[in-house]
């Protein structure tokens, strides 16, 4: 198993994270933490890096 594609487990739990940070970072949008937004939205770039998904940042209607 390669050192860059965690087991199953370790994906799913970044997915959920990925999906967390998702949430949080709306949540920080919405109420005006452009900062903390900003730090969500990386580390939900970097969770679905770990669950093996395509990153990129999300298009404006899913950021809602």
């Amino acid at each position: 198993m390669s050192a860059d594609f965690p087991p199953p487990r370790a994906r799913d739990a970044a997915s959920y994270i990925a999906e967390l940070a998702a949430d949080l970072a709306r949540l920080a949008r919405e109420n005006g933490f452009k900062e903390l937004a900003y730090l969500l939205e990386v580390a939900r770039m970097e969770a679905e890096m770990k669950a093996g998904r395509t990153v990129g940042p999300r298009a404006p209607d899913e950021q809602r």
